[in-house]
């Protein structure tokens, strides 16, 4: 049964398992009896510790007592109830420690005791403290004051020296009554009396009026009276105090000493009772111990030569077979228990050591063909990279290369645009320079693309006024949209906040790359921007573009934002296109943890709708205009904007079909005054109507405005020329409706003054310019562009030259191509402020446009950087932010 070395083990960890569980219950018997005489040692202790509590406070009790008895004192009768509620306390303290059963019964009598002769103390003392307060109340109410009252009284009577002679009586009686009040005495109420006698004799014999006397003998009869009174109320809670508390307090301190003596022989009894159980334990607990360590030694024993050595043996044979070396013989393999087991696997183990040696020989064979596979691998990695850098390299070299030429196209054209042309040569300068804007679009495309693909764009978060991004993309998409005779609509949301966190540029870019696609792919209709903030959502910023176009089916919308994808392949060869736009827009939306998605509906239009998670840093709207009430005259039902969109900039509008119903509900025309109105143009059949009813307005010198959609936008300006009045037509942005609401509660006058005539010349500058440019195309387009704004300048060809001119002549800013021969741009900078031109403003010209290309210029020294095409009004808007100096 017990040749296993399980069965063997088994049997000794039984043993020891059980000495140890024996160990346990003697433990918990030693605590439990440890604990037991902590109990009762801490009993007694508390026992004494009671008893002389009890002891001390009815002492300092019945001190306190005779103190109030004496005087009365607040705090004297606040610690007397302090002390018996302690008492009270220790008693039912005392009551609640158990004694001895022989003992308990005795104890049980002593509280019951000592509960009724504390509260009989307690009843004797209130009644102490009534009669004390009833005597104080008598001697104050009935003696002094009455003794006050006839002290005024004597110094009304005309003769001085009796009223004095009385005055000094009652004195006397007054002294005397106070004295009794300190230390009553048999002595002290003689005394009052003889003085309270003498004070009538005095008052029968003197010179009073028998109303006088009559009046003052009863008031001091009434004093004799109170005065007896108080004598026997003094005499009653002195009794008490002295007779009755006194002897209570000596009965409680019996029985204290009763209970002491009781609690000194529960000490003695308990003390020979825990000597007795510790001597028993400790001779048990003595012969457990002898029985533990002797069977601890027979297991040692065991373990020893059954487990210990049997294992040291095998160890020593894995250890060799760990380290590869040879095992000649095996120990242990006759054994029938697991020791036997182990000796087997060793032999096994020793035979698999062979064998993997072998694997292993096997495998250094293979881990070098796999050295092999990864060394090629690596080396088509680098390929890859060396291909994907290459192609970033080629689409910013293609970028510069057509830029190059382009900057000579486009400055060109816009340079002849300022010069005379008749009506065909303006019609070809537009298509040159809108086929150049196309063309300058693909590349921007192509190069956005590249810039994302090799993950170098970056996202900005800085703040910036939503209004005026949304202004800038309107003006920009109006020409296009009109082009193609589009009706383009925008709605934004009035209340959205004036400042925002993000990145305007690539925002303006999301906007303008949809509304670019949808002018694209609508031939007709209308394309609509809605815009609005919406507080508390997780994406406030909410973009959505509808247009009438072409439409697709719906699986086409899951690829729409593929790279080089338009919904259908023939749509590429009608519309044209790159197939970049959307693709862009999905990546930068994504870059800005946004969302983007497109619904569309073949042949009747699509819908694109981008969310943004843009946070505001001022929540006040740009477009407020909270009380004004404004007049709107339109002869159809559905308005151009809709009243919410009044509602958000503040402004309450009062509808009607014509301006005389119009006054009728607005009362007096000279009201108008404050309430401009604003006529809606919806064709040109309703002008005429419009005049007449605008005749009592222009007499009245009250405001008014015109506005309508793009399709009355010809209409809209000339009503808007002829009557010197706002106007305001589709697209509409928050800045030109703030600008119109503004013009239109503005003050007319009879005589509107003549608005200034626009002209085409730009502000001359004054100043002397370095021009550093190789290409002589692209000299030549810089180079008129100074000359137009009135600038002189000097033409260096490189790097090396721009060093020389500056050091010969003053220049008030450079213009410096940074892709030169000899020296290019970059290190001419350098030098230039290593020389100490440290205040020369430089401005950097490139056809380079990718990110790195700017932190370079940047990080060179240049002070603003104009990427190529350089056109009249890009270097204008440079001119206006950074030159000052106007002739």
């Amino acid at each position: 049964m017990f040749k296993s070395l399980k069965a063997q083990l088994l049997l000794v960890l039984f043993s020891l398992v059980s000495l140890l569980v024996i160990e346990i219950v003697i433990s918990k018997s030693t605590f439990t009896v440890f604990e037991n005489q902590q109990r009762l040692a801490q009993s007694t202790i508390q026992k004494v510790q009671i008893v002389a509590r009890l002891e001390k406070e009815l002492i300092d009790l019945q001190r306190n007592v005779l103190i109030y008895k004496e005087t009365g004192s607040k705090s004297v009768l606040d610690r007397t109830y302090s002390l018996v509620t302690s008492i009270d306390e220790n008693i039912n303290q005392f009551a609640d420690i158990g004694f001895s059963d022989q003992n308990q019964a005795n104890v049980d009598n002593f509280i019951i005791a000592l509960k009724e002769h504390l509260n009989e103390y307690k009843t004797n003392f209130q009644e102490v403290e009534k009669s004390y307060a009833k005597r104080s109340a008598l001697f104050e109410n009935g003696i002094n004051n009455e003794l006050d009252t006839l002290g005024a009284l004597v110094l009304t009577y005309d003769k001085k020296s009796y009223s004095l002679e009385l005055q000094t009586d009652l004195l006397q009686v007054k002294l005397s009554a106070i004295k009794y009040i300190n230390s009553p005495n048999f002595n002290l109420i003689k005394l009052f009396k003889n003085h309270i006698t003498q004070l009538e004799t005095d008052v029968r014999n003197g010179q009073l009026t028998s109303t006088q006397k009559a009046q003052f003998i009863d008031s001091l009869s009434a004093i004799k009276k109170s005065f007896n009174q108080l004598t026997q109320i003094t005499r009653g809670y002195t009794y008490l105090v002295n007779v009755v508390m006194s002897g209570a307090a000596n009965e409680f301190l019996y029985i204290t000493k009763e209970l002491s003596n009781l609690v000194s022989e529960e000490v003695a009894s308990n003390k020979n009772s825990v000597e007795q159980e510790t001597a028993a334990f400790s001779n048990f607990i003595n012969f457990f111990l002898i029985l533990t360590i002797l069977i601890s030694l027979a297991s040692a024993a065991f373990f020893i030569r059954n487990v210990v050595n049997p294992i040291q043996s095998i160890t020593t044979v894995f250890r060799k077979l760990a380290f590869g070396e040879a095992v000649l013989s095996i120990p242990e393999l006759d054994k029938k228990d697991e020791i036997g087991e182990l000796a087997k696997a060793a032999k096994v183990f020793s035979e698999k050591n062979r064998q993997t040696i072998r694997l292993l020989e096997q495998s250094e064979v293979q881990n070098k063909q796999q050295i092999e596979m990864n060394k090629a691998l690596l080396l088509e990695k680098q390929k890859a990279e060396q291909a994907t850098n290459a192609k970033s390299m080629f689409l910013a070299n293609m970028s510069h290369e057509i830029r190059t030429p382009m900057n000579g196209i486009i400055g060109f054209v816009d340079l002849l645009k300022l010069t005379p042309l008749n009506n065909t040569q303006e019609t070809y300068i537009e298509r040159i320079s809108y086929s150049s804007d196309i063309m300058m679009s693909v590349i921007n495309d192509i190069l956005d693309f590249s810039k994302i693909e090799a993950g170098k764009i970056s996202i900005e978060e800085i703040e910036f006024s939503p209004s005026n991004v949304i202004d800038s993309l309107i003006q920009s998409l109006s020409p296009k949209a009109a082009e193609k005779g589009l009706a383009i609509r925008s709605f934004i949301d009035l209340s959205m906040p004036s400042r925002l966190k993000g990145d305007p540029t690539r925002i303006g870019q999301i906007i303008l790359n949809i509304c670019n696609n949808a002018i694209k792919f609508t031939e007709k209709g209308s394309v609509d921007i809605y815009v609005e903030y919406l507080k508390g959502e997780s994406k406030p910023l909410q973009i959505r573009v509808i247009d009438t176009g072409v439409g697709m089916p719906p699986e086409a919308c899951l690829h729409i934002f593929d790279s080089f994808t338009q919904a259908d392949g023939s749509t590429s060869r009608r519309f044209g296109g790159t197939g970049l736009g959307l693709s862009i827009v999905k990546n930068l939306v994504e870059l800005m943890n946004g969302e983007v998605h497109c619904e569309s509906v073949q042949n009747k239009g699509s819908t694109f709708n981008v969310t943004l998670p843009l946070e505001s840093t001022n929540n006040t709207s740009e477009v407020v205009f909270n009380g004004l009430a404004l007049g709107y005259i339109s002869n159809t039902e559905s308005l151009l904007l809709p009243i919410k969109y009044w509602q958000q900039a503040g402004i309450t509008l009062d509808l009607s079909t014509s301006y005389d119903s119009h006054t009728k509900a607005v009362g007096d025309i000279s009201d108008v005054d404050t309430n401009p109105v604003i006529f809606e143009i919806t064709s040109s059949t309703n002008l005429e109507e419009i005049k007449k009813q605008l005749k009592p307005l222009i007499t009245e010198l009250a405001p008014f405005g015109f506005i309508g959609n793009c399709d009355c936008v010809d209409l809209v300006n000339s009503m808007a020329k002829e009557f010197s009045a706002p106007k305001l037509t589709h697209p509409i942005t928050p800045v030109s409706f703030k600008q119109f609401i503004l013009s239109l509660t503005a003050k007319r006058t009879i005589k509107e003054q003549t608005a200034p005539i626009k002209s085409d010349s730009k502000d001359l500058y004054q100043g002397h310019v370095l021009l550093v440019e190789d290409n002589k195309v692209n000299q030549m387009v810089a180079g008129n562009m100074l000359t137009h704004h009135g600038f002189t300048f000097d033409l260096a060809e490189n790097g090396l030259e721009s060093l020389t001119a500056a050091d010969k002549n003053h220049y008030d800013f450079v213009l410096m191509d940074m892709q030169m021969p000899i020296m290019d741009g970059y290190q001419a900078v350098k030098e230039l402020r290593a020389k100490g031109y440290n205040n020369l403003f430089i401005c950097g010209l490139s056809a380079n446009a990718m990110k790195e290309d700017f932190d370079r210029a940047y990080e060179a020294g240049v002070d603003f950087y104009l990427t190529k095409p350089l056109t009249v009004d890009k270097f204008s808007d440079f001119l206006t932010e950074h030159y000052t100096n106007k002739s």
